[in-house]
């Protein structure tokens, strides 16, 4: 026999089993959606650098790096293409096929950007890391201490 908090616990879990706890937050609602979205979107970056590289010799190794590098960095952080660099070059991979494709990157990122109408002069900043009001944002939470 269960004591009666063994028998209250015993409920809980069963009831907490039972049913999907949501907790009242809005994105439970689409998580599912959400998650197949970004797996499609993932998917998707990667066929076009495959496309974009078709007609390169190291075409598999490429692609190999490719998703290595893709598999933890998003295509727009700032560091995703000295990360394909080094692991090209850790592959062997010749230069020339290197810089295409270094190339075929941004090109990827220029149509992401297009169709997230993001302008091509903000999507830069934003990849660089950098805000374009930084020095406003600068001063506003960094004013200016009296000094003793």
């Amino acid at each position: 026999m269960l004591n009666e908090t063994e028998r209250l616990l015993a409920e809980a879990i069963d009831t907490m089993l039972r049913h999907n706890p949501k907790l009242g937050l809005s994105f439970h609602d689409s998580t599912e959606e959400t998650s197949h979205f970004t797996q499609f979107k993932h998917e998707q970056i990667n066929e076009m650098f495959e496309l974009e590289t078709t007609d390169l010799i190291h075409h598999d190794g490429t692609c190999s790096a490719f998703g290595k590098v893709h598999s933890y960095k998003y295509i727009d952080d700032p560091k995703f293409i000295e990360s394909l660099k080094k692991e090209l070059s850790g592959q062997g991979i010749p230069e020339e096929e290197q810089s295409i494709a270094e190339n075929a990157v941004i090109n990827i990122i220029k149509k992401l950007a297009a169709e997230a109408n993001i302008p091509a002069k903000d999507f830069d900043l934003q990849s660089a890391g950098w805000n374009p009001k930084l020095d406003k944002i600068k001063n506003a939470s960094q004013p200016e201490q009296p000094t003793i």
